[in-house]
């Protein structure tokens, strides 16, 4: 009877411990977003899909473990803090300089592709598509921030 209880015991606690929790999908995910940088691959409007055009072609988005992001867009970088929201499965970037909040809400993510919509005012179901830097066919490429005038 005792070992039997205690197998039973066992049983249950392994069965428990197996079971997925919303910290551990949460960790999952994040896990497959950060550290890496993103590089920039297209976007679809209203379902319409544009790839890449020449100024967009180094653009970039990297999440740091410590909470710090940095994006490139259009030539121009920018740094600053972002947060998620697993309930939302948002990414919201804070710009360190301006204070602006960018809103990313995640479709999809894998290890090698990342996919988000915007929804800002301005934009129409805007979705963007991005590939890691395992997946990269160039380098990546360095961008070096303006000196600021004192």
């Amino acid at each position: 009877m005792k070992l039997s209880l205690l197998s039973m015991l066992l049983s249950l606690m392994l069965f428990v411990s197996n079971i997925p929790t919303r910290q551990n999908a949460e960790s999952n995910l994040l896990g497959k977003v950060i550290g890496k940088t993103w590089e920039y691959q297209k976007c679809t409007i209203l379902g319409i899909p544009y790839p890449a055009e020449q100024h967009e072609v180094n653009d970039r988005l990297k999440l740091s473990s410590n909470h710090e992001y940095m994006l490139v867009e259009d030539g121009k970088k920018s740094t600053g803090s972002w947060t998620f929201d697993s309930k939302n499965k948002k990414i919201t970037l804070i710009d360190i300089t301006s204070g602006n909040t960018r809103e990313l809400f995640l479709k999809e993510v894998s290890k090698e592709e990342m996919v988000y919509q915007l929804k800002e005012s301005w934009k129409f179901n805007v979705t963007v598509f991005m590939r890691s830097d395992t997946q990269l066919t160039h380098p990546t490429i360095s961008i070096q921030q303006a000196p600021h005038s004192t």
